[in-house]
Parts: structure tokens; sequence; C-alpha cells
């Protein structure tokens, strides 16, 4: 299970993003979901809504006020959907609890007990439509069968990892064997925790997916970021990189294979949010200065919620080469890759085949030495 306190290490304040909220919903969708919520022993002026566990760095959000901590919120959608809230003043301190549920038709209750910094107690979900009931009867079961004795036996390392083994045998087969939008949801949040394992203990996940999920759930986010997972599995030295066409800042669009066909080339994927990946991106400055000319090329690809934010760190930090902005998320380029949280840098013989990933100035120089 995904766990609920989210930690980035990023350069900038958190604040701004409680300023951007999505544009009003339609009340003309087939579905209704009304939330009510209360905040306890906190001073909670704002909850954050996004749907599905999208980044709110890169995806609009939806900021409902609290008024004598109380605060409500209507979802109007043409069919279920996975969202999340979690309180803005938490975000803004950049460690926060969220809380999922199922917007359908129905009411949500949501409460929040104060700062996730404070090591407060996870907020609280009462519902009684169907996807919310099956979610927290799932989450209950897992809790009695798993987390309560693994708490008992903390002490006991082996025994421990023999609860979770268990635990994670019992998820998959709750996935396999319950193939609606709460075994999706935990299909989705597995991703998360394999992100780092072989592909041995991923396979089982993406066989279930294509065989049970795929085809069923054609336009659900949950199933569009579990596509994009599975795409993003063949990213890896020696395989080919994916193609794709984003503008640049002046809206002008570029193909990224004709834009470094018959050179060496990094792809860095970027934002400017994120520190490291710009202390990363001015590394390679005086190196593409140096080999510019001799059959190297660079390409930039920003994640960003708003073009200006790109357009001030380019500008800032003086990129020469051609950068494409993947706004709000668009075409989900950076999960097709495999990217989360972060950027990252891939470096491109002349054919499309990836070299290298996540290389250094330093290490691409000896690269270009060898083969330019």
């Amino acid at each position: 299970m995904k766990p609920t306190k989210l930690l980035f290490a990023i350069t900038m304040a958190f604040a701004t993003v409680c300023g951007f909220a999505q544009e009003s919903i339609s009340n003309n969708k087939g579905l209704h979901c009304h939330i009510e919520g209360e905040v306890v022993d906190s001073t909670f002026t704002r909850i954050l809504l996004i749907i599905g566990d999208g980044d709110p760095r890169v995806v609009p959000v939806d900021t409902i006020l609290v008024k004598d901590g109380h605060f409500s919120h209507d979802i109007y959608i043409d069919e279920p959907e996975f969202y999340q809230l979690f309180a803005c003043e938490d975000y803004d301190n950049g460690c926060w609890m969220a809380l999922d549920f199922f917007a359908e038709e129905g009411d949500v209750y949501a409460t929040f007990y104060g700062y996730a910094i404070d090591e407060a107690p996870h907020p609280t979900l009462h519902s009684q439509t169907p996807l919310n009931k099956e979610l927290l009867a799932y989450k209950r079961s897992i809790e009695e069968r798993f987390y309560i004795p693994m708490r008992l036996v903390k002490e006991d390392l082996e025994k421990g990892e023999e609860l979770r083994k268990e635990m994670y045998e019992y998820e998959l087969d709750y996935i396999t064997n319950n193939p609606d939008l709460v075994g999706l949801y935990l299909l989705n949040q597995a991703t998360q925790r394999l992100y780092n394992k072989d592909d041995a203990a991923k396979q089982p996940y993406v066989d279930v997916f294509k065989r049970l999920y795929d085809a069923k759930y054609p336009t659900n986010n949950m199933a569009i970021n579990l596509r994009n997972w599975v795409s993003s599995l063949d990213m890896r030295v020696g395989s080919r990189i994916i193609d794709f066409t984003l503008p640049d800042l002046n809206g002008v669009k570029h193909t990224l294979s004709k834009e470094i066909e018959g050179k060496i080339a990094v792809v860095d994927f970027w934002a400017s949010w994120c520190g490291p990946c710009r202390r990363t991106s001015m590394s390679f400055i005086p190196l593409y200065n140096k080999y510019k000319d001799k059959g190297f090329t660079i390409v930039g690809v920003a994640s960003e919620l708003e073009s200006e934010d790109m357009r001030l760190a380019v500008e800032k930090d003086g990129y020469p080469w051609l950068n494409l902005l993947a706004l709000r998320g668009v075409e989900n380029i950076w999960e097709r890759y495999g990217i989360r949280g972060a950027g990252e840098v891939f470096l491109v013989d002349r054919d499309g085949t990836i070299i290298a990933i996540g290389a250094t100035a330093e290490e691409v120089e000896q690269i270009l030495k060898e083969r330019l």
C-alpha cells in the first residue's frame, strides 16, 4: 500500500499551488458526489482536492475553503473516479496526509485532525457509497490481518518481512478476484511500491492489468496511469526512446525524433520546481557549448503547471538548447518514461537507442569522447 504521508524535497515554496483552482465543474454530469468535512484540532483554512494521485506541482487542484471548522464541496462526473483530499497548509510544509476516496453518486464525509508534521492522526473517511464501502472494508482487513500484527512483532525483522510478503500476496489475490475500480485503485497504488523493484516482481501486476483491467477501463485515469507505467517498463538502456511532439514556449511544436536525428543527444526531463533537476541541467551547459557543433545536442522537457514558470527558469538558468513544454501533464510524457517526482536524464544514440539513464555531465562527456 502507498504511504499516506508524502514527502517531497524541493527548493521552492509550496504555497503558490493553493492559489490555483480548476475551472468550475459543470453540473450537467450524470453523477453527483457531495463532500462534507470537518477539521479537528488544527487551524486548516483550505482543503485541496485533486483527481487521482496526481502531482499538485503539475496538475491543477480545486481549493475548498474551511469555515468554522467545516467544509463542503460537490463533484459532478460522468463515471466514478478516484480523488484525494489533503490540507493546503500541510502541503505548504511539504509533508501531508492524503485522504483517498471515490467520487460516485452519494455522500462522502471526511475528517482532518491536524498537521502531518506534528504526527497527527490520519484523516478519516466515512461513506455508504458502494466503492467507498469496499475500499474502507479492504483497508480494515489489511489493518487487522497485517499492520496490527506487524506492529506487535516490529523487533522481529524476519517475522515482519514474512507478514509483509503475505500482505502483498493477499493484495494481488484481491486485485485478481475483484476486477472493479477498487481493484484498479489497489493495482495503481502497488505500482508506486514496485517502482524500484526488478521485472520479476512487477510482472504479475502487469499480467493482471492486461488480462482483467486494460480493456475494461479505457478512459479511467487510473487505467491510463497503469498503461503509462507498463509502457515505461521498456525505458531502459538498449531500448528505443518513446517519440512525442510538444510545443516550445512560443507554441511551435517539435517532434523529439526529428530534433535529435543523427546526433547523440541528452533528453533532459526537468521542471522549474525541481531544484536538483535544474542544477543537473545547468551542469550540462559547458558540455553543450563544447560539443554542439560535433554531433551532440540537448532537448529539455519541462513539466509545469504554468508556462511562465518554465520561461522564468530558462531565463534565470540560461539553458541554450531547445526546451519543450509538457504543460499540466499533457500526453503523460514523464509517466511514459517512468519518471516520478523529479526529473531524469536520458542519453540517446544517433539511432534513438538509449545509451544511459541518469548519467552526469562528466559521464556523458566520456561517452562523447569515445563516440564522436
